[in-house]
């Protein structure tokens, strides 16, 4: 099945594609490994300036028992497979239609707690603002010229580090953060961005907890310079708890979105940062409501599960 912004319905022209399939490992894999393999990823890779272009495509397949398991957890990028639209399906078999005749059996109210936390994820991705990303940035040449040896504590005597912190004022400036300085030198440790580095460190370590903050930003460091945030992060966040509502409320959930518009404004930018935590707080506040009332079960009629999956495996024994 196709899915991503093609099933989303969030799909431009310069969408990459993404693919996934459910496959029955041999009998061969079961009998001589210790651990059957669980997911394919047959991914075909293309970038454009870091980042996947038109060409990529994103394919993977989860092993059947796998792929249950997950069902049943709810995870949201399984759950959303099995309520799949008839456009989005590349190959089906009488055992794939089976899934998906018998999709009531795996949606529960617990799947509220796995959106959000799929939600929460995307939210702390794109809370890296355009002005801590580029003052990280800057750091991070600067350190790169040091010595990785260096303890942090001493940078604070080096003039060169001192123009740095000034270049990192002025872009605070130009991102009209109020003058709040962001960069900050206290006794125990130094504050760059939204992490503090300890001023007892090594250098190299310091450029590492750098690194690691900076790449969560992904590459896509066109839109967090333009818009303040990766918006392609804000339209995830969104968008996962659009789906948990409508489960909640519904039972189930239709693609493409019909919300697909507004995701689409999210993506582009035509939303700030705090316009995108206020969709998130509302929904969150429509979520709390419809745990109280939803018709979905409390937990997954595992017995029932259990008896689908048997008879579904005796066909092909």
């Amino acid at each position: 099945m196709r899915s991503g912004s093609h099933l989303y319905g969030t799909n431009t022209p310069t969408s990459d594609e993404d693919f996934l399939g459910v496959f029955i490992p041999s009998y061969f894999d079961y009998l001589t490994t210790d651990s059957y393999i669980k997911e394919l990823d047959l991914s075909v890779k293309s970038k454009t300036d870091g980042k996947n272009d038109k060409d990529a495509i994103d394919r993977k397949y989860y092993a059947y028992y796998n792929f249950i398991q997950l069902l049943t957890e709810n995870n949201p990028n399984i759950l959303e497979m099995i309520f799949v639209n008839k456009e989005n399906i590349t190959h089906i078999n009488d055992m794939g239609q089976s899934i998906l005749d018998n999709k009531h059996l795996f949606p529960h109210a617990g799947l509220s707690k796995r959106f959000i936390g799929y939600s929460i994820q995307q939210s702390h991705k794109m809370q890296i603002k355009s002005d801590k990303y580029n003052e990280m940035n800057m750091i991070l040449d600067y350190l790169e010229t040091v010595e990785p040896k260096m303890v942090v504590a001493e940078l604070q005597h080096d003039q060169q580090f001192l123009k740095v912190l000034e270049k990192c004022k002025a872009e605070e400036i130009k991102q009209d953060q109020l003058l709040k300085k962001v960069i900050r030198i206290h006794d125990n440790f130094l504050t760059i961005g939204d992490i503090n580095i300890p001023m007892n460190v090594y250098v190299k370590n310091a450029k590492d907890r750098i690194k690691k903050r900076m790449s969560i930003a992904t590459s896509r460091t066109e839109l967090i310079s333009k818009y303040g945030y990766d918006t392609k992060f804000g339209l995830n966040l969104i968008r996962l708890l659009i789906e948990g509502r409508d489960f909640l409320k519904n039972g189930e959930i239709y693609f493409p979105l019909k919300e697909k518009d507004f995701l689409l404004d999210i993506k582009y930018g035509k939303y700030t940062v705090q316009e995108i935590f206020k969709f998130r707080d509302d929904l969150l506040e429509e979520i709390n409501e419809y745990e109280k009332t939803t018709k979905l079960p409390k937990a997954p009629d595992m017995e029932a599960i259990r008896n689908f999956v048997n008879i579904e495996m005796k066909k092909i024994i």
